[in-house]
């Protein structure tokens, strides 16, 4: 069963693995130097990356717990629903 929670903690370690990937991209992009036209062009190639794989998780991460909570919120309508449609014993 998947929980709010659950998804929010997956959230976090795939944020943690991204960073750990990003800290070595961006070690690696100081390293480049930029003295050169080619050198300066590579190392914003390779911020403009780093910004892209940030930006893409987190409309990742916002579209799954939207959708998430938009199936909760039906489940819980049904639920109410089927509650509502029950008819009452009568004594």
């Amino acid at each position: 069963v998947m929980t709010r929670g659950k998804i929010v903690q997956r959230h976090k370690r795939e944020w943690k693995a991204l960073r750990g990937q990003l800290d070595e991209m961006k070690i690696h992009k100081k390293a480049m130097g930029s003295r050169t036209l080619e050198k300066k062009t590579a190392k914003k190639d390779l911020a403009n990356e780093i910004k892209g794989m940030m930006e893409e998780m987190t409309a990742r991460h916002r579209r799954e717990l939207e959708e998430f909570d938009k199936a909760e919120e039906e489940r819980k309508d049904g639920e109410m629903q089927e509650e509502e449609a029950e008819p009452e014993p009568h004594a």
